[in-house]
C-alpha cells in the first residue's frame, strides 16, 4: 500500500537560503537504527557482499551529518533521502509529515519555503484577472481545487506556460502565492513539475482530455476541478472519487474501466462501480482496465475485480512480517481503523497475537506458495486488456502478479510497471525535532526467495505501447474488436 511511492529527488536550489536548523546527526542515526531494526528488505539489501561497501557508506553520511552544512532541514532530508537510495527500495523514503509535531515549531517549516517562486496576484486580483480577460482566456486559466478542497489553485498562462498558484492551503508547507505545479502543452499532453507536500520536484505529464469537462485527472497526484466565479463546481453529477474511477461502455462489444487509484478511501467507489455495472460486464465481450497512473493502495479494492479475470486456479506466493516491535505496532493501529471493516479488524487482532509470540524476526500464518480460490469461470467477458504505464506500483501491481497475468482471458498493454512491490505494508515513525517521518515497508514477498521478485523490474507488458500511439484506449478497442 501505497502512502507515497514518488522516489523523492533533491529539493530545488531556491531552498537553499532556508536556515531553519535541525539535529541531522540525530536525526541520521534515528534513520539508520530504525530501518536496521525494522525494514523487511534490510537483510536482502544489506548482504555479506556488501555489508563493507554499507558501512563506509553510512559511516562516510554520518560524518557529513554532523557538518554544518547539514543542520538545515533542507540538506538534512537530501542526506536521509540519499542514504535511504542505498536500498533501491521506493517503498522506504522520507517525507513532511501529514500534520506537524507538537514538538516541531510551525515557524521553522513555513521558512524553509519562505523564498519560493510566487504568482503576484490574490484571489481577489485574480478574480479580477479572469473577468478582465475571459475572453482570450488560455484552456487552463481559471480557478482549480483538489477533490477534497484542501488546495485551491489558480492557473495563469504566462511566458509561455500554466503556472498553478496557491489561493488556499494549509497555511503551513504551502502559503499564498506559492507556485504549486508547472506545464507546458507539448503535443496532446502538458508536461512539466509538480511539487510535493514537501516541495520536492517531481516530473508531471498529464493527459488534459477532461478540461473541458471540469477537471484534470493527475494519476497518482490525483484529481483538480474546475470552479466558477461563485467558487461552483463546474463539473455536473459530481461525487466523490469523479475522475478516479468510472466505468464506461465504449460499445456494444468493450467496456472501459479506468481505475485511478485503489486507495482504501476509494474501495466503496469502486465497489459501487462494479455492482452496478455487473449485467453489462458479464455480456459484454471485451473489457478494459486503465489502470495508467494508479499507484496503488489497498489490495481489499482490487479483488472484487479478480472474478472477470479468472480462468483456473493459479499459484500465489505468500508473505511474512518482521515482528519488531514497531512494525506490531502498524498492524494495532489497522486493528482499530474506522476504514476497515470488523472482520478485518478482528484478522489483525488474531495476527498481532500470533506475532507477539514470535518477535523480531520473519513470521507468516501463509505457506511459501499456495493455489489460489477457485472461482466460477465467467463466458464473459472473453478478452480483458490491462493498460499500465511507470507509475503503476505496489498494490496495483499485486493485482498484475496475481490475477492478470494467471488469467488466459487478459493481455496487458503499456510499459514496464514501477517494480515497488516485493516489500511493502508501509508504516511510518516521526525522526525526532524534525517535521520528517521515515516510511518504510513491514513485510516481505515469498517471491523473493525463489527469484521472482519485481522490485526495480517492473511487470513487463505483452504489448509495448508509447507515446507515439495518442490514444491507448482507442487502439485497444479496435484490436479487440478485430477478433
Amino acid at each position: 500500500m501505497k502512502k507515497s511511492i514518488v522516489a523523492l529527488t533533491v529539493l530545488v536550489s531556491s531552498l537553499t537560503g532556508s536556515a531553519q536548523t535541525c539535529d541531522c546527526q540525530t536525526a541520521f542515526d534515528f534513520t539508520v537504527q530504525k530501518i536496521e531494526a525494522n525494514y523487511s528488505g534490510f537483510k536482502d539489501k544489506v548482504t555479506a557482499a556488501n555489508q563493507s561497501e554499507y558501512r563506509a557508506f553510512t559511516d562516510s553520511l554520518r560524518s557529513m551529518a554532523a557538518t554544518t552544512v547539514y543542520q538545515r532541514h533542507d540538506s538534512c532530508h537530501s542526506l536521509l533521502t540519499r542514504w535511504l537510495g542505498f536500498m533501491k527500495d521506493g517503498h522506504t523514503y522520507v517525507n513532511m509529515f501529514a500534520n506537524i509535531p507538537t514538538n516541531v515549531n510551525p515557524d521553522s517549516v513555513r521558512g524553509l519555503y519562505a523564498n519560493w517562486p510566487v504568482v503576484k496576484h490574490t484571489s481577489a486580483s485574480f478574480a479580477t484577472y479572469l473577468s478582465t480577460h475571459k475572453k482570450q482566456l488560455k484552456p487552463l486559466e481559471g480557478v482549480w481545487q483538489m477533490e477534497d478542497g484542501n488546495y485551491k489553485v489558480g492557473i495563469i498562462y504566462q511566458k509561455g506556460k500554466y503556472s498553478a498558484f496557491v489561493l488556499k492551503a494549509d497555511s503551513l508547507y504551502w502559503m499564498p502565492g506559492q507556485i504549486k505545479f508547472e506545464v507546458t502543452p507539448k503535443g496532446n499532453v502538458y508536461e512539466g513539475t509538480f511539487y510535493l507536500r514537501n516541495h520536492v520536484a517531481e516530473p508531471a505529464v498529464y493527459d488534459l482530455s477532461h478540461i473541458t469537462d471540469g477537471y484534470i485527472q493527475t494519476g497518482i497526484r490525483g484529481t483538480w476541478y474546475k470552479l466558477d466565479e461563485n467558487g461552483k463546481l463546474l463539473l455536473k453529477n459530481f461525487y466523490q472519487g469523479y475522475g478516479v474511477a468510472s466505468f464506461k461502455q465504449l460499445s456494444p462489444k468493450t467496456n472501459l474501466f479506468t481505475i485511478k487509484s485503489f486507495n482504501g478511501n476509494y474501495r466503496r467507489l469502486i465497489d459501487s462501480l462494479i455492482i452496478a455495472n455487473d449485467s453489462l460486464l458479464r455480456h459484454t465481450e471485451n473489457l478494459i482496465i486503465d489502470l495508467r497512473g494508479n499507484g496503488g493502495g489497498s489490495d481489499y479494492a482490487h479483488y472484487p475485480l479478480h472474478k472477470y479475470l479468472y480462468t483456473n486456479p493459479y499459484t500465489i506466493y505468500g508473505m511474512e512480517v518482521y515482528t519488531s516491535k514497531d512494525n506490531i505496532d502498524k498492524f494495532r493501529a489497522l486493528a482499530v481503523n474506522p476504514n476497515i471493516k470488523p472482520n478485518e479488524q478482528e484478522d489483525y487482532r488474531k495476527w498481532i497475537a500470533l506475532m507477539e509470540q514470535h518477535p523480531n524476526q520473519f513470521y507468516s500464518r501463509e505457506q511459501t506458495v499456495f493455489m489460489s480460490d477457485t472461482l466460477e469461470v465467467l463466458p464473459f467477458p472473453k478478452r480483458v486488456a490491462v493498460l499500465i504505464d511507470k507509475d503503476c506500483a505496489s498494490a496495483t501491481e499485486q493485482f498484475l502478479i496475481e490475477p492478470v497475468l494467471n488469467s488466459k482471458k487478459a493481455t496487458i498493454y503499456g510499459q514496464a510497471s514501477a517494480g515497488i512491490k516485493d516489500y511493502s505494508n508501509l508504516h511510518w515513525l516521526a525522526i525526532p525535532n524534525t517535521p520528517f517521518e521515515l516510511n518504510y515497508p513491514t513485510t516481505r514477498s515469498k517471491r523473493v526467495d525463489l527469484g521472482l521478485g519485481i522490485d526495480n523490474k517492473g511487470v513487463q507488458p505483452n504489448v509495448k505501447l508509447d507515446s507515439n500511439t495518442k490514444d491507448w484506449v482507442r487502439y485497444v478497442q479496435q484490436e479487440m474488436e478485430k477478433s
